[in-house]
């Protein structure tokens, strides 16, 4: 099996698809709105903050921020180059692909309709409050749970991402991890067990004749 994030990995990374919607729910709240996305908070976290903590409050402007999310422009322009191209080949070779990824469940399924990207996964896992999210392996363990007696833990699971929060999370949950990056500048901080400058390059390392055998990668 092999994962990938989402944002980063397979689909560019749009602020305002998130930063237009979030402002109007700040704007709601009576908060004043931001002039961009900071990766260490997240929308969970500054919709919680906007709403002092109020449960019903909270899970109200959650409610709206996604209403507003799926007004957005996502289409198959915005998946990464490459990316449908490697999707398509474990499909062919009958390899099954996951989802796991930081964005919204119900939003990243949305997602992976508008860009067509929907028969390509077995398992889309997403997250559903501030403790799925990753560097946490909650999502993880929860796709693993989710597998049940047809997880062969001898078989290899390997896992795709852009950002050191996929690593961490993918290693410690047992997964083979590959850093998608042009530059491996998180190489250091993150430990991969293989970086490839653009996912094109996933086939030659992730394929059919390698499935029960870990690869070895250079660190």
């Amino acid at each position: 099996m092999i994962g990938f994030d989402w944002h980063g990995t397979l689909c560019e990374l749009v602020p305002h698809h998130f930063l237009d919607p979030l402002n109007q729910v700040l704007k709601a709240l009576g908060q004043p709105s931001l002039e961009g996305l900071g990766q260490e908070i997240s929308v969970f976290d500054t919709i919680a903050n906007a709403a002092k903590h109020d449960r019903r409050n909270t899970q109200l402007a959650l409610h709206l921020f996604k209403e507003l999310y799926k007004e957005n422009f996502i289409s198959p322009y915005n998946i990464l180059p490459g990316a449908k191209e490697t999707l398509e080949f474990y499909k062919s070779h009958r390899i099954q692909t996951f989802l796991i990824s930081n964005h919204m469940e119900d939003l990243l399924l949305h997602d992976l309709k508008r860009t067509k990207l929907d028969s390509y996964f077995m398992h889309v896992i997403g997250a559903r409050d501030i403790n799925d999210l990753k560097p946490k392996t909650t999502m993880f363990n929860r796709f693993f749970m989710s597998l049940g007696a047809k997880h062969d833990s001898t078989i290899p699971t390997y896992y795709c991402g852009d950002s050191v929060s996929d690593i961490i999370a993918a290693g410690n949950a047992g997964c083979q991890t590959i850093l998608v990056q042009k530059r491996p500048i998180y190489r250091p901080l993150c430990k991969p067990h293989t970086w490839v400058e653009n996912i094109s390059a996933l086939p030659k390392l992730v394929n059919p004749t390698l499935q029960s055998t870990p690869i070895t990668f250079v660190r």
